[in-house]
């Protein structure tokens, strides 16, 4: 994982001392204040994407278990707020994983489904060249789940139990998309608990 961050640090880095080679007239003290990528106040931003988080490596890959990558939808507009550029939304998350466990009598096969519905905040840097958005945000929100366990005996004889419960969801992030054109683009960002995730991106 640490080979990932370096190659991704390295890589944004690269583009952005490249970059600078044909950004002559850009105003470096003005980077803070404005929209990357020609993002403007009125517009509507529709990302879509899939993730893996701190609790994919906690849980392992085996042949008994499963993760499933996140999957993420969200919705933002940029409202400037004084001379700072924000982008302000909101969105949900699903994940679905298990594992099973084998025994003498049977088994035992747990699943668990999460559904997060959040609130978005995103702060944008205009950066070199002009195709790219950068930013630094927040979600925060509420994570419903639910957990489904299954009782199976060699006999025949079956079990089945479901809890659900709620808590809070939060995740800080940075991120960059680039547009190919006015209306789509590509993102990923890196933070935590969400470590990376990659995604589309459209712009109404």
């Amino acid at each position: 994982m640490k080979k990932i961050f370096k190659s991704l640090i390295v890589a944004v880095a690269s583009l952005l001392i490249s970059s600078t080679a044909f950004a002559k007239d850009f105003d470096w003290s003005e980077c803070w204040c404005n929209y990357g990528a020609g993002l403007k106040e009125g517009d509507i931003i529709l990302n879509l994407g899939t993730s893996i988080s701190y609790t994919h490596f906690e849980s392992g890959f085996s042949s008994d278990s499963w993760n499933l990558p996140i999957v993420d939808f969200s919705l933002e507009t940029p409202v400037k707020i004084g001379p700072c550029p924000f982008t302000f939304g909101g969105g949900f998350s699903w994940n679905n994983n298990g594992l099973k466990n084998n025994y003498d009598w049977g088994t035992i096969k747990t699943v668990y489904n999460v559904f997060d519905t959040y609130g978005v905040v995103k702060y944008h840097f205009m950066f070199p060249p002009k195709q790219l958005d950068l930013y630094a945000g927040t979600k925060a929100g509420i994570s419903f789940s639910s957990e489904r366990v299954v009782k199976s005996q060699k006999n025949g004889n079956e079990e089945s139990s479901i809890n659900f419960g709620t808590g809070f969801y939060f995740n800080e992030f940075a991120g960059a998309t680039w547009y190919f054109n006015k209306g789509f683009g590509v993102n990923a960002e890196i933070g935590f608990p969400v470590i990376t995730s990659i995604g589309v991106t459209f712009k109404f």
